[in-house]
């Protein structure tokens, strides 16, 4: 008859038949790990959430929808744009005037505060602004905004999703913009806050000077912190003296 008393060879056996399972279970698991991980990384394009970048320069072209091609008086003018994001904050950069005039926006969604700066040839000016400013800055370019359901297209390589603008003197746009790239808020310092994405094909006026903007490249390279401040060099000013100084640029007034 078979003892149900386990001997003393028995309990010796049975911790280390536990450890030789837990060592088995450990193993399975770092390399499942380690195997979920090499997916992920292989195909984080094709996961949204994934691919999704945070951080990169999105390069545009830049035309002038009211202004007859070959004027002279605008041959001027910036005909590319740059737009810099990371976390929370945004630079859109233009230039002019093969390089003697820079005019660039800095914003910070978290602090909801904005940075307009302006070179022209030696001389550098920034105004600040706070969320208030911001607002008032935007204020009576755009009267409403209605986002299209169902219709998409490729800008750049990145998926774009539709919305139409009616600007306050009437006119109707177009509106393209990608949720590949940045925060859903980035728009919060132009007049398309409604919008929760990149703007990849959109216009805005300045100064008196309409643009209409085409990204054309989006670069995932790193930038640096130090692109987000504005050196110690700059003369600070009001914005409202800041765009005077800029309405007096325009070659086509």
């Amino acid at each position: 008859m078979t003892s149900a008393i386990p001997t003393a060879e028995s309990q010796h056996q049975d911790p280390d038949k536990k450890k030789k399972r837990k060592k088995r279970f450990f193993f399975f698991f770092l390399l499942a790990g380690i195997g979920i991980g090499l997916l992920l990384y292989f195909f984080r394009d094709q996961i949204p959430m994934l691919g999704h970048k945070k951080e990169g320069v999105v390069e545009y072209d830049v035309t002038y929808p009211d202004i007859e091609e070959g004027n002279m008086m605008a041959a001027g003018l910036p005909d590319e744009a740059k737009y810099y994001f990371k976390g929370n904050k945004t630079i859109t950069s233009l230039s002019g005037m093969m390089g003697m005039i820079e005019i660039g926006f800095i914003t910070d969604e978290e602090t909801k505060t904005a940075k307009q700066s302006l070179v022209v040839f030696t001389n550098k000016y920034v105004a600040e602004l706070n969320e208030g400013g911001v607002n008032k800055m935007n204020a009576g370019f755009v009267k409403e905004i209605q986002l299209v359901e169902g219709e998409t297209k490729k800008i750049a390589d990145l998926k774009c999703n539709k919305a139409k603008a009616i600007l306050e003197n009437g006119k109707e746009i177009d509106i393209w913009y990608t949720t590949e790239i940045g925060n859903p808020g980035v728009n919060w310092s132009n007049p398309y806050s409604q919008i929760k994405g990149v703007l990849m094909e959109f216009e805005i006026e300045k100064y008196g000077i309409a643009m209409k903007l085409v990204a054309k490249k989006v670069l995932k390279d790193p930038v640096p912190d130090e692109q987000f401040s504005v050196p110690g060099d700059y003369k600070k000013m009001p914005i409202e003296e800041l765009e005077n100084i800029m309405k007096t640029l325009n070659p086509v007034k």
